[in-house]
């Protein structure tokens, strides 16, 4: 395949799977990599069951993921260090206000982290590659099922304790059966959740153990908890200065869905991101953020998976038939598509003051854009308002598309990049920031094939995601 790299694995390439960061907390992780070890070991002969998963054609799919809604998602890009050592990304804060509050101070921000555009990437509701700093949210991407509602699965007991010891017992070939068929027959998961944080200066990753108790990835002085039934909060943060940080609750929670041309789909809505409510300072004083609700679907992304069959074979003690490798090959192509109800911020209020939050319609989502920030002060002799306006530049584009698959909508041919930042007081406006960016035209439309292994332009009008590997022979002997 032309533009991509011809050396990568692609018996089954599901564009999706993502490992767990963290391994060895929960037992699903471990069951997470030898599912992946197992398909690529005995794809031909046993993981390829076409009974094994809810819809047969597409036989490989077994692990999924939900994320947040982009603007949403955007906030995990910042729980990461400033530059990062290997990839050389850069994270750049600029600040647009702050709030203070006796010596507790909420700063407002935008801030920038990006490797670059990728082809299928959202902008957030503060253009591509920016993220709004202003209040803040818990964030999940599911991996499989929910944690608070899915059962673990154990490996068997006559399963090898050395993983050199293999072929693996069929009991473990059924439990991996048990893993691929997933939400359409139980609720059995393999893998935690993701969950990222990020506020008034924290930022942080977790998952839950056995117990659902909240894991942090890197040690800190923050305490987590978590309550998935309440009403007035789901998390609360405390840090070590006792300040208080309430997350979720009733009407400050994001719910999503997902359904796809095959494969497994997410039906009914279940909680993404859980958005900060409160702020409870150690003197008393309360610090409230509202929020208005935003719905709306919007394409996730293109899931290829190539895969070859010949004359079907049968796992003794079971009806199914399980195809062996050979010479007719099938590619499945599947559409993604989320149903989000989420939350935009629009205003934060204090003892003194309240800051609000503006939003404009936008081509490239059926979300919003931020237009503005406005600080007024109460009381008598307080200061004039501030208002900060942000602009944007919009890119319109229909190059590359895929004429082999009908997904192209308007707003996948647009992207919004933040373009200038303004400030206006006292009757005066000044310009305080302005952004340039490397050829935001030059992109091709969203879901584009032309792009590489990691998602990034490559310039070439591919047909399909995945190269053709000459044999599948060769790429198992690889």
């Amino acid at each position: 395949m032309e533009g991509l790299n011809p050396f990568r694995p692609v018996v089954a390439y599901p564009r999706e799977f993502i490992f767990p960061e963290n391994r060895g907390i929960r037992p699903r992780n471990l069951i997470a990599k030898l599912l992946c070890a197992i398909w690529l070991i005995f794809a031909g002969h046993l993981a390829l069951a076409q009974s094994f998963v809810p819809n047969s054609g597409n036989p490989v799919k077994y692990i999924d993921i939900l994320p947040p809604s982009p603007s949403v998602a955007k906030l995990g890009d910042f729980s990461r260090p400033g530059v990062g050592m290997v990839s050389g990304a850069m994270q750049l804060n600029i600040p647009i206000t702050s709030i203070p509050v006796h010596n507790f101070t909420i700063p407002i921000a935008v801030s920038y982290s990006s490797n670059g555009v990728k082809v299928d990437e959202i902008a957030s509701r503060v253009g591509m590659g920016w993220q709004l700093e202003a209040g803040g949210a818990i964030t999940r991407s599911i991996r499989g099922e929910r944690d608070e509602s899915s059962q673990y699965l154990q490996l068997p007991s006559d399963h090898p304790s050395n993983p050199e010891d293999m072929p693996p017992s069929w009991s473990f070939i059924y439990m991996l059966r048990k893993a691929a068929q997933g939400q359409s027959n139980g609720v059995y998961d393999t893998e935690p959740d993701a969950f990222s944080f990020s506020f008034c200066g924290y930022t942080g990753k977790f998952i839950l153990d056995e117990n659902d108790s909240p894991i942090q990835t890197n040690k800190s002085n923050l305490k987590i908890e978590r309550n998935f039934s309440g009403t007035d909060w789901n998390f609360k943060v405390t840090d070590a200065n006792g300040i208080q940080f309430h997350f979720g609750g009733t009407g400050y929670v994001e719910n999503s869905k997902k359904a796809q041309t095959c494969g497994k789909s997410f039906d009914s809505l279940v909680p993404t991101a859980w958005f900060l409510r409160k702020i409870v300072l150690y003197n008393g004083d309360i610090i409230n953020f509202n929020y208005a609700s935003a719905n709306y679907k919007y394409d996730l992304g293109v899931n290829q998976t190539m895969y070859y069959t010949d004359q079907p074979t049968s796992i003794p003690g079971n009806n199914c038939a399980c195809p062996s490798f050979g010479t007719n090959q099938s590619v499945n192509t599947c559409v993604n598509y989320v149903d989000t109800e989420t939350k935009y911020l629009t205003s934060i209020v204090t003892p003194d003051r309240t800051v609000s939050f503006g939003y404009t319609s936008r081509n490239d989502s059926q979300d919003k854009k931020l237009s503005s920030v406005t600080m007024a002060f109460s009381g008598t002799g307080t200061s004039e308002n501030i208002s900060f306006a942000l602009n944007y530049d919009e890119y319109h584009t229909t190059g590359f598309a895929p004429s082999n698959l009908a997904i192209l909508t308007s707003e996948n041919q647009y992207r919004i990049f933040l373009k200038e930042i303004t400030k206006s007081s006292g009757g005066e406006t000044l310009s305080l920031y302005k952004f340039h960016y490397n050829d935001p035209a030059g992109l091709p439309v969203r879901m584009s094939f032309a792009q590489d292994h990691w998602g990034y332009f490559n310039g070439k009008s591919n047909s399909i995601l995945i190269p053709k590997p000459p044999s599948v022979q060769y790429e198992l002997r690889r």
